[in-house]
């Protein structure tokens, strides 16, 4: 399922990053969802990316926690997981972002972050290896960084990220493996508010 979901998602970035009407008529504007009731641009905007760094990036992201997260759902769950996570994520930009002409937003980002948290929540003992530093990250302490990155940069909006499909996805992942296994998210919690004690 992970592979066809990454095969699909190049396929249609690469028609996308060529052609421009084809941009024009997936990429995410609140305001033609608002006004003109464009709904199918809450999936649409999810299958391009504004460049290939951006696609790879969250290719890459994507099918490392995929693979784990297998291990504890159904493709079932899994494809509902990821598609619903896709518009879900999208909501709070469409909302905050509704008067403005000019705002666009897309990729996968907010969907790829409930994949990342549906697996950490899921695995309370999983590391997670970075860059910098090169050494394994308890993925809860990563999980809780990563949330409160996203909500900084949401508040500052200095750069051209939504971080608020980042915030919501990943917030929607974990609701959505309580959903699947409300034990171990529910130890998942424990360990993390262990690590602050």
């Amino acid at each position: 399922m992970p592979a066809l979901i990454i095969v699909a998602t190049v396929i249609v970035s690469a028609l996308a990053l060529m052609s421009k009407p084809v941009h024009r008529a997936l990429v995410l504007k609140p305001v033609l969802v608002t006004r003109k009731g464009e709904f199918y641009r809450l999936f649409t905007a999810g299958l391009i990316h504004a460049d290939v760094t951006h696609l790879l990036f969250n290719g890459l992201s994507f099918y490392i926690f995929a693979d784990q997260l297998m291990r504890h759902v159904s493709e079932a769950q899994f494809l509902g997981l990821y598609v619903s996570a896709v518009v879900f994520a999208f909501i709070p930009t469409v909302i905050r972002f509704s008067d403005k002409e000019r705002y666009s937003t897309l990729g996968a980002s907010g969907a790829v972050a409930a994949i990342m948290f549906a697996c950490i929540a899921l695995n309370p003992h999983m590391k997670i290896r970075l860059l910098l530093p090169p050494v394994p990250i308890p993925g809860l302490v990563f999980g809780l960084g990563y949330l409160l990155y996203s909500i900084i940069q949401s508040i500052r909006a200095q750069d051209n990220v939504n971080h608020d499909a980042h915030f919501y996805g990943a917030v929607y992942g974990c609701g959505v493996a309580y959903f699947v296994n409300p034990s171990q998210v529910e130890r998942s919690l424990r360990l993390l508010l262990a690590y602050f004690q």
